[in-house]
């Protein structure tokens, strides 16, 4: 995108402590830029001549490798090593451009009628400043991006003119002998949707019966709209309820922050040393910024105090499996996924099955055989039918109740004792 400006264009400076990411020198057959006519309002001094400028003494770097669209601001570096002061044009110094098939095109650039020699950086000192992915005038599209500043040196200048508060006139192009063309190229991401996970904690197998583990759902789940769906166990009636809740773009940030702040991106992939058995094993799941990392780590609070896991993984589930929201509400299932077995120990009398138009029996026969590591599917219904579903079975079954407790959602249809439990699908699965 061009923008053509009758006045000089200039960002907003910004400063951020961030590390810088390294690239190298962009290629220098760009084509010159126009010079144009010093404004008549600034009269020239004598001339002092300046020292010659070395290649490569002039850098370009972004804070970041890769960013998201419609969300991020890239901060751009100009980083000047040599022993001379270099110049950028006053109008919008940078030129962005977009990978595509037959090469490089321009995604965004500033024409000014006027432009010189506007920014001045010292030897040693760096210019910052601060290009945004959120402007409504420009949408960036996912891809790679290379952008590139014009640095001037061996000039032979006047004293600098201030013409306002935000603009100094130091010379003409033409007043230098080297123009050096850097560059540096950064990734733009697509942006999280509702139906991107980005963040995933669960618990499977160990000593548990199979209608257990085929129910059991994830801990705490967060999607890229901010939407989080999560598990509440209460102690005293043993009984878990899925919540959710609708995080800002800033604790979202956070949340991350802090995963990131207990060392999770520097975890080895799994921790499986723990001399114990008959407990489960826990996987967490990050996947933002072009970034994915999955750690898996067997009876996780014995492993950490027994010194076979990170504390920081502790200290993750901890913060998440007594995440709480201000937004926070039941979780309500569009479809969930029903699992039967037919009851082969000796049980009392089992209520009738309430659920009309189920047959228990053509659940049983598709129900799975084997634990699904993620989730589990099984028999699935959706609307109404759900939601009555939910209704019956949420204070009884194997999903909601006692682990070990087998005689938990027993239900009878033509004779035969089931043991009934579902799963609510969550929202990327409907």
């Amino acid at each position: 995108m061009r923008i053509r400006i009758s006045s000089i264009g200039i960002l907003a400076f910004v400063l951020i402590g961030m590390p810088l990411t390294s690239c190298p020198p962009g290629p220098t057959d760009t084509p010159q830029r126009t010079p144009t006519t010093t404004p008549t309002a600034i009269a020239r001094a004598t001339p002092t001549p300046l020292l010659q400028l070395a290649v490569g003494q002039v850098s370009i770097t972004t804070d970041r490798a890769s960013y998201v669209a419609e969300r991020d601001d890239v901060v751009i570096t100009v980083t000047n090593n040599a022993s001379q002061p270099v110049y950028l044009p006053i109008c919008g110094p940078w030129h962005l451009y977009r990978q595509v098939q037959e090469g490089w095109e321009v995604a965004w650039e500033i024409l000014c009628e006027i432009d010189y020699l506007g920014h001045k950086i010292e030897p040693g000192q760096a210019f910052s400043n601060t290009f945004s992915l959120r402007d409504h005038y420009w949408i960036a599209e996912p891809g790679l991006y290379k952008i590139e500043v014009e640095v001037y040196s061996d000039c032979i200048l006047g004293a600098p003119q201030v013409i306002s508060p935000w603009e100094t006139y130091y010379g003409e192009f033409e007043d230098c002998a080297t123009r050096e063309v850097v560059s540096c190229t950064f990734d733009v991401l697509a942006p999280a949707t509702a139906r991107d996970i980005i963040l995933w904690v669960i618990s499977k197998g160990g000593f548990t019966p199979p209608m257990y583990q085929f129910t059991k759902g994830p801990e705490f789940v967060l999607y890229g709209d901010g939407r989080a769906v999560f598990a509440v166990y209460d102690k005293s009636t043993q009984q878990t309820t899925m919540m959710e809740a609708r995080l800002s773009e800033e604790e979202v940030q956070e949340l991350l922050a802090f995963i990131e702040r207990n060392g999770f991106w520097d975890l080895e992939d799994g921790y499986f040393d723990a001399a114990v058995t008959d407990l489960p094993t826990t996987a967490f799941w990050v996947e933002v910024d072009g970034r994915r990392k999955e750690v898996q780590v067997y009876a996780l609070y014995f492993a950490v105090e027994e010194g076979l896991a990170p504390r920081g993984l502790k200290e993750i589930h901890e913060h998440l499996a007594n995440f709480s929201h201000p937004s926070a509400r039941e979780y309500q299932p569009q479809e969930v996924s029903l699992f039967a077995e037919e009851v082969t120990w000796e049980v009392g009398d089992a209520p009738p099955w309430p659920v009309e138009g189920i047959s228990l029996a053509d659940v049983a026969a598709t129900s799975p055989v084997e634990v699904d590591w993620w989730l589990t599917r099984g028999y699935v219904v959706r609307g109404e039918v759900a939601r009555e579903v939910v209704s019956v079975l949420r204070d009884c079954c194997l999903y909601s109740g006692p682990v070990f407790d087998v005689d938990e959602g027993l239900f009878s249809q033509d004779g035969i004792v089931y043991s009934v439990g579902y799963r609510p699908h969550l929202p990327h699965e409907e």
